[in-house]
């Protein structure tokens, strides 16, 4: 999966090393669970690292995304691509890690 840059408060709160006391949000999509929202840089919670996600994890942002991609289908196609795309994604890291 690609580098993670953007992220929510949600997922940085769950993901991050800690909590920011400043940070410049703007609406865009989080690298991390794929919703439309605000963010801000990772480094704002300390930096955020894909490879110490855990299988339950991988199986949060499978249930996140999947509800994202529910809100949306048939609404937005290139938003239902990059969610569909991203599902994938997870799907296939689950599967590497034995799920």
């Amino acid at each position: 999966m690609e580098k993670i840059t953007w992220v929510c408060a949600n997922c940085g709160r769950r993901f991050g090393n800690y909590l920011p006391s400043v940070a410049t949000w703007h609406e865009d999509i989080c690298d991390i669970c794929g919703r439309k929202i605000a963010v801000t840089e990772s480094r704002d919670f300390g930096g955020i690292i894909r490879e110490t996600f855990t299988k339950q994890d991988y199986k949060y942002l499978l249930s996140e995304v999947t509800k994202s991609l529910d809100s949306i289908a048939g609404v937005d196609k290139e938003m239902t691509d990059y969610h569909k795309g991203l599902i994938k994604k997870i799907e296939a890291k689950l599967s590497k890690l034995g799920i």
